[in-house]
């Protein structure tokens, strides 16, 4: 793991704990997946939208986590917009 994703935070009890935090630095389409983002991001109706979009997806893919669309068939269906994943 790399040192920049690591923070450590100390509750009110005072235990440490670590988490992990992935952030993309861009918010554009991918390059592996360009068409698939583009044609997903086409349901948003301006660009900062669009940018927001393409930066949760990229954050999602730098975490290294593997998800697959199926997994989302409920999502798709119904919360097509409703996709966050940074702050």
């Amino acid at each position: 793991m790399i040192d920049i994703h690591r923070v450590t935070i100390v509750d009110f009890q005072g235990h440490s704990h670590n988490l992990n935090r992935y952030k993309a630095m861009w918010n554009r389409p991918g390059q592996v997946s360009s068409t698939i983002d583009k044609k997903s991001a086409s349901k948003f109706l301006n660009i900062s939208e669009k940018q927001h979009f393409y930066h949760d997806i990229a954050s999602a893919v730098e975490s290294g986590w593997n998800f697959s669309t199926r997994w989302m068939s409920y999502w798709r269906r119904n919360h097509r917009k409703t996709l966050h994943g940074t702050f």
